[in-house]
């Protein structure tokens, strides 16, 4: 049954957390980008998304996006990052706006840590990768300062035939669900266009 309504009340959403989701090329980082300069406060661009050196045509779009930047934006690749470096950021941004593009990204770099026990066990990796995006969920909504998370939009078309896909789907669906939650603000952007989804949406109360 639909309710309006979620675990936390409409009063109780984190003012300070937005969600930004959307398929590739829809603006969504554009979106997000313009979010956090209506803030007003510094900047600070989390880069999820791995460098694959072999990859030319990744590298390119990584540094696509990079010179999209406001020069004046302090900008890190996360990559590497392990929760510790995620909380620690978090803990020192309240006067500041933390964006971060995206999730999909910061789980493609989780499942390379994790590729060893994906390939052998993916129901025990998705297990771990669930327990992963939960702590970041929390981390992301315990931060003083503002924070808007960039996700792509997966899974509209059949389950992937793969194991790594399916866990890559799953595990994001979750964690998009799970910030969307707690977020103030989640806007799904199509071509272009973005709508407020907290403001026209009705909150599915089940969880799968």
């Amino acid at each position: 049954m639909l309710q309006e309504r979620s675990r936390l009340p409409r009063t109780s959403r984190l003012m300070h957390l937005a969600l930004v989701t959307g398929p590739v090329r829809s603006g969504k980082s554009t979106l997000a980008a313009k979010l956090a300069s209506e803030r007003g406060r510094p900047v600070v661009y989390l880069a999820t998304a791995p460098r694959y050196p072999e990859d030319d045509e990744w590298l390119a779009r990584i540094e696509h996006h990079a010179a999209r930047r406001p020069a004046e934006w302090e900008h890190h690749e996360t990559a590497t990052w392990d929760e510790a470096a995620w909380e620690a950021c978090c803990a020192t941004s309240r006067e500041k706006t933390l964006l971060v593009d995206s999730l999909g990204g910061w789980l493609t770099a989780r499942m390379d840590a994790h590729r060893e026990q994906l390939d052998a066990d993916p129901v025990a990796a998705m297990g771990r990768l669930d327990a992963e995006a939960e702590r970041l969920a929390q981390t992301l909504a315990a931060a003083p300062g503002a924070v808007i998370t960039v996700s792509e939009q997966t899974g509209w078309g059949v389950v992937p035939a793969y194991a790594s896909g399916r866990v890559y789907t799953d595990v994001l669906g979750r964690l998009e669900r799970r910030i969307a939650l707690d977020a103030a603000h989640a806007y799904l952007v199509v071509a272009g266009f973005a709508v407020e989804l907290c403001a026209t949406g009705v909150k599915l109360t089940e969880s799968d």
